[in-house]
C-alpha cells in the first residue's frame, strides 16, 4: 500500500506485503480488496491458432506479456499472475511459478 495514503481503509487490519503497490480504497465488495504489485509488460510474439470450417490455421502477432503478483487480502498465500490483452491468463502460487521459471531454462539452455 502506498505509504503516502494516510486514509486506511476500515477493512485492512493487516501490513500489506512489501511489494504491494495497490491503492486500497473503502472497496464494497470483499472480493475487490487485493494486494497487487505493479505490473511488467513484457513484448511478445505469439503464434494464434484459429481453427474455423475444418481447417486450421497460424499467424503470428504481436502482444504484451503482463507479469505481476496479488494476494487477497486476509489470505496467505501469494500468486503470480502471467496474462494477455486477450485474456489469456494463468495465476500460479509462486512455488509452481518458480518450477515453471527453471523448466522454461532448462528447454531454452537446449537451444544453445
Amino acid at each position: 500500500m502506498a505509504e503516502n495514503n494516510d486514509a486506511r481503509p476500515s477493512w485492512l487490519t493487516e501490513d500489506c506485503p512489501a511489494w504491494c503497490s495497490a491503492d486500497h480504497a473503502e472497496q464494497a465488495y470483499a472480493g475487490d480488496r487485493v494486494h497487487t504489485s505493479d505490473t511488467l509488460d513484457v513484448p511478445a510474439i505469439v503464434r494464434v491458432t484459429d481453427c474455423r470450417g475444418g481447417k486450421t490455421w497460424h499467424h503470428v502477432d504481436g502482444t504484451e506479456v503482463t507479469v505481476a503478483l496479488s494476494r487477497r487480502v486476509g489470505e496467505r498465500e501469494t500468486w503470480l499472475y502471467i496474462g494477455t490483452p486477450d485474456r489469456q491468463e494463468l495465476e500460479l502460487t509462486l512455488e509452481s511459478a518458480e518450477r515453471l521459471a527453471e523448466a522454461i531454462g532448462a528447454v531454452l539452455r537446449r537451444t544453445r
